[in-house]
């Protein structure tokens, strides 16, 4: 996607690049948790976008056909193409009404506090780490110092009175006034530094568990370079299969041929589900009734997934699918029979089976990944997790672990 630049750049319709004319293409918005009235203006905006790249239809025609504003398809236009956190733009998200695509910046001076009157610094911290930004490059280095290993340790994070004692004593060095925040400030931006700093410590998960207390994140890589994971960045290169249960207890009731019925009782339902890593879709599951799903259950759930899906009847009303919604080989008929290139899975029993080893490496044709490599493992080891090969059949000894 080529990057765009609005707002004081003039542009007309006709501009608009060919790849964002197809409305269909933008990333889409999950329209079920909205109410009936928003629902609709979503669905009246998503319409007006459609006309307005188009670009047969006049504007004043699009106003009265969706009942927006004109001036509102130019603003909900740069809303959509505007970029996300994700790297696309937000596309029909931004179009969900009160959905806010930019986050808040404050412009007002903060003004000093009283005794009893609390609010009026919203966006303020954010404001003082924008204007000065070697405050902010020094929260992050505290903060990734709780990450720095010393002498095979890992450094506790200094109390948070000390580290806004230290705050301050930035802020003074940068220039900041006494008569600016937050020295205007009763608590002086104490909490906002606190709320600031366990987001910093957040976006890494092993710093976020240490810091709640977890003893044990996971084992330490000793990979080599060659055998570090790649990033998957094509459809149908890396796939990810997994259980995931649902514990309930039901009753099934089984009608033979001669018309005697036979009650089973069900203490839990698997459903065996194939996940396309680059594109986090859905290419195939099955269903498996038992306390634990076996290496048959996974060939069902291989089966499912070449075969080209089939559409459903729904029996339950008003279930349905979305207009262009569906598993791959079903929206797109040219990724029938698909294979991949990699299987992931974790250390389950069934997915060890010398069956579904075979299966996969001698009809689908792909490597089965247990996780990194671990180095001076015996291969008859139970810590051990194997990597099969699809061409010469060796195994590889690899760490267990979920991915």
């Amino acid at each position: 996607m080529r990057m765009m630049a609005f707002g004081e750049l003039r542009f007309d319709r006709e501009s608009i690049p060919a790849e964002l004319r197809d409305v269909a293409s933008w990333p889409r918005a999950d329209d079920g948790a909205l109410s009936c009235e928003a629902r609709g203006v979503l669905q009246r905006r998503i319409q007006a976008m459609a006309l307005f790249v188009d670009g047969h239809t006049s504007l004043r025609e699009i106003g009265r056909v969706t009942g927006l504003r004109f001036n509102d398809l130019y603003r909900l236009f740069e809303r959509c193409v505007t970029m996300h956190e994700d790297g696309r733009i937000f596309g029909v998200r931004a179009l969900i009404p009160y959905r806010h695509t930019r986050a808040y910046q404050r412009s007002a001076a903060v003004t000093l506090s009283r005794d009893g009157i609390k609010g009026g610094t919203s966006g303020a911290f954010t404001q003082l780490l924008f204007r000065y930004p070697e405050i902010a490059h020094w929260i992050e280095r505290k903060v990734d110092e709780r990450r720095r290993k010393n002498g095979g340790q890992r450094e506790v994070l200094r109390g948070l009175r000390r580290l806004h004692r230290d705050f301050l004593d930035q802020c003074r060095r940068a220039g900041v006034e006494a008569h600016d925040y937050p020295f205007n400030q009763q608590h002086l931006g104490e909490r906002s530094l606190a709320t600031h700093v366990r987001r910093l410590a957040n976006r890494h998960f092993d710093a976020a568990a240490q810091a709640a207390g977890a003893t044990q994140i996971a084992h330490a890589w000793e990979d080599a370079g060659g055998h570090v994971r790649k990033p998957a960045v094509d459809p149908f290169d890396v796939i990810e299969f997994d259980g995931h249960k649902i514990d309930l207890r039901v009753t099934l009731r089984v009608d033979d041929p001669l018309g005697f019925e036979t009650l089973l009782a069900l203490h839990r339902i698997w459903i065996l589900v194939l996940l396309d890593v680059a594109t986090r879709a859905v290419i195939g599951y099955s269903l498996a009734l038992g306390r634990e799903y076996n290496k048959d259950e996974i060939a069902e759930a291989l089966q499912a997934t070449l075969t080209p899906h089939a559409t459903r009847a729904f029996r339950i009303p008003g279930l349905r699918v979305h207009s262009g919604d569906g598993f791959p080989s079903e929206v797109m008929p040219e990724t029938a029979w698909a294979c991949w290139n990699t299987l992931r899975f974790d250390a389950a029993k069934a997915h060890f089976a010398q069956a579904t080893l075979e299966r996969l490496t001698g009809i689908v044709g792909c490597w089965a990944d247990n996780g990194p490599l671990l180095k001076k493992t015996n291969a008859h080891s139970s810590k051990g997790s194997l990597t099969s090969s699809p061409r010469t059949g060796s195994v590889a000894v690899r760490k267990s672990g979920r991915k």
